[in-house]
C-alpha cells in the first residue's frame, strides 16, 4: 500500500513540524485541542489511526485465523476459527464506516483547494468504489447480526453434534479424531485463503483511495496542505 504509506509518513512529519503530538495524546478528543490553528491536522489524524487500526485488526486476524490453537479438543478449534472469522467480518463493516467518515472529513476541509474540482470527480466515485469492493464482505456479516449466525455449513455440524453429546464427547475419539480432525484443517485452510485474499482486494482499494487523497492534499508527497477557510 505505498499511496497508505505515503499519507502515514505525511502525519508522522506533520507532528514533527507543527509540535502538535503532545495535544494529539493528550487530548480525549479531536474536539479538545490545545492549537485551534492546527485543529485540522488533529481531526485528520483521529480519522487517519482510525483507519490504521483497522486495517492491522485485519492484518491480525489473518495470522490468527491460520494457527490452531494448542488443544487437542477440536470442539475449541472449530470455536476459535468461527470467532476469528466472525471478528474479521465485523471488522470489514468497521474498516467501510471509517473509509466513509474520512472521505467526508477530507471533503468538507478542502472543498476550497484549487484543485479539489479538478479531481472531485475522481473523488466523489471514491464512495461509490468502496461500496461495490465491500457490500459483498459487509452483507455477510449484516446477516449475521441480524438474521443468523455466520458459520460454514461444516461449523454448524460440527457445533450441533457436539452439543449433543456435549461432555460425553470424550468418550467417542474415533469420531474426533478420525472424522472431524480432517474436517478441521481443510475448514480453516479454507478460512484462512478467504481472509487473506479479501485483504488484498482491501489493500488495493486503499492504495486507491489515499492516491486520490494524496494528489489533493499533501504537498510533494511530505506534509499535509493547511486547508483554506
Amino acid at each position: 500500500m505505498n499511496e497508505f504509506v505515503i499519507f502515514y509518513n505525511a502525519i508522522l512529519f506533520e507532528f514533527d513540524r507543527l509540535k502538535v503530538l503532545s495535544d494529539f495524546i493528550n487530548s480525549e478528543s479531536e474536539t479538545e485541542i490545545l492549537k485551534p490553528e492546527y485543529s485540522y491536522f488533529i481531526k485528520i489524524s483521529y480519522s487517519f489511526f482510525e483507519i490504521r487500526d483497522s486495517l492491522d485488526r485485519l492484518t491480525k486476524i489473518s495470522k490468527y485465523i491460520s494457527w490452531s490453537p494448542n488443544t487437542k479438543n477440536i470442539n475449541y478449534r472449530y470455536d476459535m476459527l468461527r470467532y476469528h472469522y466472525e471478528n474479521y467480518c465485523h471488522e470489514l463493516y468497521i474498516l467501510k464506516q471509517r473509509l466513509n467518515a474520512f472521505l467526508n472529513i477530507i471533503k468538507k476541509l478542502y472543498k476550497n483547494e484549487v484543485n479539489f474540482d479538478d479531481a472531485c470527480s475522481e473523488f466523489s466515485k471514491l464512495y461509490t468504489t468502496i461500496s461495490k469492493t465491500m457490500n459483498d464482505f459487509v452483507q455477510e456479516r449484516s446477516l449475521h447480526v441480524h438474521e443468523r449466525r455466520m458459520s460454514n455449513p461444516e461449523i454448524k455440524n460440527y457445533s450441533l453434534l457436539s452439543y449433543l453429546l456435549n461432555e460425553d464427547f470424550e468418550k467417542y475419539p474415533g469420531l474426533q479424531n478420525a472424522f472431524f480432525q480432517d474436517d478441521y484443517k481443510k475448514l480453516k485452510k479454507e478460512y484462512t485463503k478467504i481472509v487473506k485474499e479479501r485483504n488484498l482486494i482491501i489493500d488495493n482499494l486503499v492504495d486507491k483511495i489515499f492516491s486520490n487523497i494524496n494528489s489533493i492534499i499533501l504537498v510533494e508527497n511530505t506534509y499535509i496542505a493547511k486547508p483554506k477557510v
